[in-house]
């Protein structure tokens, strides 16, 4: 009976989440390790991508004498490729996003679900002996 309803939670859509208060708050609590983990790997490639553009500025600089004594015969086609791809799969994460319509709904739901619990939390802890 178990096995049916984890199967019954795995494949239920957005459509059946947001109907009812409280299924949304389940579907985002158990999303949210997986957002955590996208926000960490949108942070990295950020930190990446600036990384090398800063290091190509620094590198094609006028003044920079390193260019021309070892870069100059290079072609860094290999590096712009894969640029392009990580640039490719960050737009198809926020196409992702931004493309299904019931997150801003059940994100809402949750973050006013967590903003109770701490303000009934808080307020117990105020008025505690």
């Amino acid at each position: 009976m178990t096995e049916e309803n984890e199967q019954n939670n795995a494949t239920a859509t957005t459509d059946d989440i947001t109907g009812a208060e409280g299924d949304a708050q389940l579907w985002v609590g158990r999303a949210l390790p997986t957002f955590i983990q996208l926000a960490q790997y949108v942070t990295r490639c950020y930190a990446v991508t600036v990384n090398l553009i800063r290091q190509f500025a620094s590198l094609y600089h006028p003044q920079q004498r390193l260019y021309e004594q070892s870069y100059r015969n290079v072609h860094l086609t290999h590096v712009f490729a894969k640029l392009g791809e990580l640039l490719e799969t960050l737009i198809t994460v926020d196409h992702v996003i931004l493309a299904n319509p019931h997150l801003p709904v059940c994100w809402g739901m949750y973050k006013r679900c967590v903003d109770l619990t701490l303000f009934f939390t808080l307020s117990r802890c105020a008025y505690s002996p």
